[in-house]
């Protein structure tokens, strides 16, 4: 079965682990035991070769390192690869599926092919290459990406998962409502806007309650905010809840997890999920009277320098190679892409220039005041104005990491590789 390691039944989570006997092991999906099957008879009999229709999962995020690191060091490569690309097929009502193809050797010494997508939907182009890693891009297959350490490998604001409610909804106000705590005197001082990645990108209103200024015992003395406090409760000792939510059911008037610093003045705001049409993740500025949900990851009292290059190409396209996917969707990892992007060394000069044209890209957006992010970032959509304001913004970050101009992403990433090894 083509399940995820978190949708495996406790059989199929044996099997795995009992296969791929590596440090990780349960992070691999169903499919990663052929491949381990595969080589162990490669190992016996190296005339072997073998190639299978995968999810894409498997060139993506953490899995890369347990399973690829295992495949490489046995002496194989990969001899040929198609990339992500779409299959349905004719059942009725069937799923689509974002496959790779990925064919194995241990003797054929020669050239690789690499077989390419413009889109998940249109025809492959070959290219001829030199060696294919477990990421199917053309660089060296020792080297990927690993969570190693929960802190940033270049100098920089530690990134933070927004805060986590885990209530049963009985915290968040939905736009509906919040009229009856807003225009309350007494409530409205513990109403907060309640922002996530929909919220953010759709520019809808959502709000919560943000009681970490009082005692449990002073918000239940407030009758609308008792009402809600006391269903929180209710849900977390629910006997389908977590043994951490029934633990924190002793201060249901709290988010389970709140990682917003009281001193954050101002966050950049990344969705964890966003479309894969989009050539950027559309990022954006909130002020200290948001509360960011844990759909999107934060920058605490982030900076324009810090938003400029994020939002360049060349983060765009380290995420593109080391992120993890939800079905074709980006989603955006704290631990595998922000803390291992190597940052580019600019001196105060050129990190004027990029808080300039990372500002003209806020601007740019303000001219469409009618359009939301998801609009604006649409391909279909995008107004002219944005787009030349990301592509100067895209330039001068390329020109932190070399002089000469990249060609394509391609040699973005050849650079981008070696400075993270």
């Amino acid at each position: 079965p083509f399940v995820g390691s978190s949708m495996m039944n406790k059989d199929q989570k044996n099997e795995i682990l009992k296969i791929c006997n590596v440090k990780k092991a349960a992070s691999l999906d169903y499919v990663s035991g052929w491949y381990f099957k595969a080589i162990d008879l490669l190992k016996v009999n190296d005339r072997i070769e073998f190639a299978f229709v995968s999810t894409n999962s498997i060139v993506q995020g953490e899995l890369v390192a347990p399973l690829w690191g295992e495949i490489f060091s046995s002496g194989a490569k990969i001899k040929f690869a198609h990339q992500t690309f779409q299959w349905k097929n004719e059942a009725k009502d069937n799923a689509a599926v974002y496959c790779v193809i990925v064919g194995i050797t241990k003797r054929d010494n020669s050239k690789c092919r690499l077989y390419k997508y413009d889109d998940i939907k249109s025809e492959p182009l070959c290219e001829v290459v030199d060696q294919i890693n477990g990421y199917l891009i053309p660089y060296n297959p020792d080297i990927y990406v690993e969570i190693s350490v929960n802190k940033p490998l270049s100098k920089i604001t530690p990134m933070i998962r927004g805060n986590q409610p885990s209530d049963g909804g009985a915290l968040i106000i939905e736009e509906a409502d919040s009229s009856d705590f807003i225009d309350d005197p007494i409530c409205s001082e513990y109403v907060r806007r309640y922002i996530g990645a929909k919220e953010m990108l759709h520019n809808l209103r959502r709000y919560c309650l943000w009681l970490t200024s009082i005692s449990l015992e002073d918000a239940l003395s407030i009758p609308k905010i008792r009402e809600r406090v006391l269903k929180c409760k209710e849900f977390r000792l629910g006997e389908n809840t977590s043994s951490i939510a029934k633990e924190n059911a002793k201060t249901p008037h709290l988010f389970i997890q709140r990682t917003q610093p009281e001193d954050c003045k101002t966050a950049i705001m990344i969705p964890r999920v966003s479309s894969e049409r989009r050539e950027y993740i559309p990022m954006g500025f909130v002020g200290e009277d948001v509360i960011v949900s844990d759909a999107c990851q934060a920058i605490p009292n982030g900076t324009l320098y810090d938003f400029g290059i994020l939002e360049s190409r060349m983060h765009m396209t380290w995420m593109r190679t080391v992120c993890g996917r939800l079905e074709s969707r980006y989603r955006y990892s704290r631990d595998l892409c922000y803390n291992t992007f190597p940052w580019p060394d600019a001196k105060e000069p050129q990190r004027h220039v990029i808080e300039v044209l990372a500002q003209n890209v806020l601007d740019a957006r303000d001219l469409y005041p009618e359009l939301t992010l998801a609009d604006l970032y649409d391909p279909d959509k995008m107004p002219q104005e944005l787009k030349d304001a990301h592509e100067h913004l895209d330039r001068a970050v390329d020109q932190l990491y070399r002089a000469k101009a990249f060609e394509n992403d391609e040699e973005r990433l050849q650079m981008i590789f070696e400075k993270y090894e």
